[in-house]
């Protein structure tokens, strides 16, 4: 049996702790009712998130699954997506990493309850 390379740090589930239900499948193995764990802090985006799996809000109110990077533009991002449209030097109102991705099949309940509140 061989011994572990590393140990990975389990997410700390702070007060600010959200989970999002990641909808659609425009980011290719993050499948469909899949539950994504992140601070729920609302903040600007900033350059350490170049590069990093983020929930990000857009100034319509859409919360998208997106790989953030910075735009040409100092104060807008980038927004890329595995399977879906690339959002080029999009304006972002907060960005928060994922922290943790917890696999999950959603039952026909939970697909209704999350259509009707998409639909609110």
């Amino acid at each position: 049996m061989s011994k572990p390379i590393t140990h990975v740090p389990i997410p700390t589930f702070g007060p600010s702790m959200a989970i999002r239900v990641h909808r659609g499948h425009s980011m290719g193995a993050i499948q469909d009712g899949w539950m994504l764990y992140y601070n729920d802090d609302k903040s600007k985006p900033t350059a350490d998130l170049n590069g990093k799996l983020c929930l990000v809000k857009l100034p319509n109110g859409r919360i998208l699954t997106r790989i953030v990077k910075q735009a040409w533009d100092p104060n807008k991002w980038d927004l890329s997506t595995i399977n879906g449209q690339q959002m080029i030097n999009q304006t972002v109102e907060w960005a928060e990493p994922v922290l943790f991705i917890q696999p999950h099949v959603l039952t026909d309940e939970e697909k209704a309850l999350l259509v009707e509140a998409e639909e609110r």
